[in-house]
């Protein structure tokens, strides 16, 4: 970044793809987008500013995951998956450079009222405590200022969603996420 003079503050890594539907018919192309955009942007971009970062001695870095990071969520698998990645990786690099001026953040918002779910096929019906953009962008801005961290989740119910899991045996999570993003039952047929 020396060699174009390039000076970033406050990198935030706010992209993010997901598709819903069941994995086995999942396109290649779409899981590869996927994995590139949510995870390996996300890491190379992060390393590709952390260097300058350290030798001015300020700085940060807000990672956008969500709360499907706290859960594995049958016909969303990849994209929770990924956004498990985000969290993990960031406190991890929060760990490392905390004592050092850099600011790590990862926000992790739940449903937020974008274009998201319509492009990654998640119905209407499967949006649930809804947050705007903005209320987003305020609330991660000011917990990065407030210096807390390293993770940040967005909404109190879902705060409380994301310490839940925590406690939760796996098998019953995953029965609860099919239950919210699951395909709907079909209608019984009756002869």
């Amino acid at each position: 970044m020396k060699e174009k003079d390039l000076s970033v503050d406050l990198l935030i890594n706010n992209a993010g793809l997901g598709a819903y539907g069941p994995f086995d018919v999942s396109e290649i192309r779409r899981v590869e987008e996927m994995i590139m955009l949510n995870v390996r942007s996300l890491v190379l971009l992060t390393r590709l500013f952390i260097p300058t970062m350290i030798e001015r001695g300020r700085g940060g870095v807000i990672q956008i995951a969500s709360t499907a990071a706290f859960q594995p969520i049958p016909f969303l698998s990849l994209y929770a998956a990924t956004k498990a990645f985000v969290v993990s990786f960031s406190e991890a690099v929060w760990g490392e450079y905390q004592k050092r001026g850099i600011r790590v953040l990862c926000l992790c918002p739940g449903n937020t009222l974008t274009e998201f779910h319509s492009k990654a096929g998640i119905e209407k019906r499967k949006i649930f405590l809804p947050a705007t953009p903005e209320e987003v962008v305020r609330f991660g801005l000011d917990a990065y200022q407030n210096g807390g961290g390293p993770t940040a989740v967005y909404g109190f119910l879902n705060r409380i969603m994301a310490m839940g899991y925590r406690m939760i045996p796996r098998r019953l999570m995953v029965r609860i996420t099919n239950g919210l993003y699951g395909p709907k039952p079909e209608a019984q047929q009756h002869n």
